[in-house]
């Protein structure tokens, strides 16, 4: 759960702000009445779990499995493919940058998972290093030590 929690909400803030944010503003905060509320539930939905998780990262003990990068490419086929699904259902397009009907939706996938996984990796070091693994008197160990079997 730890490592879902810092892959979804990474990829979650990372998408809204830096590719959709001004899109979803554009739509939303137009609204007569309620467009102020809606920009506003956006930035929020969109920053404060993401800084809840960076802070429980932080907080916690456990340290992120190098292995679980496959969580990731897992998670983009399956979302890749309902998007897919969808869009040849309806015809329509759910997110701009995943467009499939010219075929830059699956170019535009590959290359988020591979972002995906290379910025996991990154935090998978980053992760081993801040926290005090295999120290002397510590009870976190790094899974490097802990995956393997003793041979007696």
């Amino acid at each position: 759960m730890y490592t879902m929690s810092i892959i979804s909400n990474f990829i979650v803030v990372f998408f809204y702000w830096f590719i959709m944010r001004s899109e979803q503003q554009e739509i939303h905060g137009k609204h007569e009445d309620y467009g102020w509320g809606r920009s506003l539930h956006l930035e929020m939905v969109h920053s404060i779990p993401g800084a809840a998780c960076l802070v429980n990262t932080i907080c916690t003990n456990c340290i992120l499995k190098k292995d679980n990068w496959k969580l990731i490419t897992g998670t983009v086929i399956a979302y890749g493919m309902f998007l897919w699904i969808y869009y040849l259902a309806t015809g329509v397009t759910h997110f701009s940058f995943l467009d499939f009907s010219n075929g830059d939706g699956f170019k535009n996938l590959f290359w988020i998972n591979l972002g995906a996984v290379a910025v996991y990796i990154i935090f998978c070091v980053l992760d081993e290093r801040i926290k005090p693994i295999n120290d002397q008197g510590c009870t976190i160990s790094s899974y490097g030590t802990t995956d393997r079997r003793n041979k007696v």
